[in-house]
């Protein structure tokens, strides 16, 4: 395909500010065009163009672009040396994490499988630890992992398991918020997931369900959350039976479970997925551009 001339002026200064990028950040793709700056100076200076009018300096071209590395718009990414992933070898310098929330079947599995493939963020359920420590507990009643899984992510999550009498879900419910959020630390869960996700250029929590995990994406990580609700899905844990009877009659959420309190969460965008998968795909990809996030480059750009 044949690169567009660069605008007039640009051609002198390219060797001065080629230089100063590179000094910086030697090699960067945009996905958009699949730029690879040490082998193509023409698409460096296109590039360049590409902000209309703002590269009139053609010298500083190269250090405006080094600039945009450091996450104006999300879309440049600088190679890790030493890395035999292709993709892990670059850096994600935007928005650094994305939260879902929304009650369970509402499409936040297959919300997170897309963002995923689509966009590279790397799921890291905030339950990963209860699961853990919920395995190693089946292990000790001679359980095989096989039907652990079965269990804990799988086809099984809603039966009751016979060792201890109650579902995975309701074990995963209560170990999280009875014992660690109310017996240890309200931020235990929080915190774990985050510490995890240190140096992982683009993190998602696919299962943000209380507002201090909500806020440690917002704030603290400088990224969004976004809540998916579709038609009939609702809460699936109570407090009690009258918090069932209150919410089935009257939508009420006072005796929900603390963990199921979508109405605390205060998310950057709500999805309304009513429709077919193609609904729901175009909807993250509105939101991702809104919010300047990129596709991952494909193994061409790469």
């Amino acid at each position: 395909m044949p690169v567009p001339a660069p605008k007039k002026g640009v051609d002198a200064g390219i060797d001065e500010g080629f230089a100063a990028f590179a000094s910086q950040a030697p090699r960067f793709y945009a996905d958009f065009t699949g730029i690879h700056a040490e082998a193509d100076r023409e698409r460096l200076a296109l590039l360049a163009n590409l902000d209309e009018g703002n590269f009139d300096d053609t010298v500083a071209i190269g250090e405006a672009l080094a600039a945009r590395t450091t996450g104006f718009d999300g879309s440049i990414y600088v190679s890790t040396p030493g890395s035999d992933d292709s993709w892990a070898r670059y850096q994600f310098m935007g928005p650094s994490a994305i939260g879902l929330s929304g009650f369970a079947g509402t499409g936040k599995t297959e919300a997170a499988n897309y963002i995923e493939s689509q966009y590279g963020y790397q799921r890291r359920h905030i339950a990963e630890p209860l699961r853990d420590m919920l395995r190693t507990l089946l292990r000790r009643f001679k359980m095989d992992d096989v039907l652990i899984d079965r269990y804990l992510t799988g086809d099984l999550k809603e039966e009751v398991i016979p060792c201890l009498g109650i579902t995975s879900r309701r074990a995963q419910i209560t170990l999280g918020t009875e014992w660690g959020r109310e017996l240890v630390n309200n931020d235990l869960w929080a915190r774990c997931w985050a510490v995890e996700g240190e140096g992982v250029p683009r993190s998602m929590n696919d299962s943000v369900r209380f507002p201090n995990e909500e806020r440690a994406i917002q704030d603290e990580l400088k990224g969004f959350t976004i809540m998916i609700e579709r038609p009939g899905k609702g809460p699936v844990a109570f407090k009690h039976k009258l918090g069932k009877f209150l919410y089935d009659v009257f939508g009420s959420m006072w005796g929900v479970h603390p963990s199921e309190r979508t109405d605390l969460l205060n998310p950057d965008y709500v999805i309304s997925n009513h429709g077919t998968l193609d609904d729901l795909y175009a909807a993250i990809d509105d939101i991702m551009r809104a919010e300047n996030v990129y596709t991952k480059p494909t193994a061409e750009q790469l």
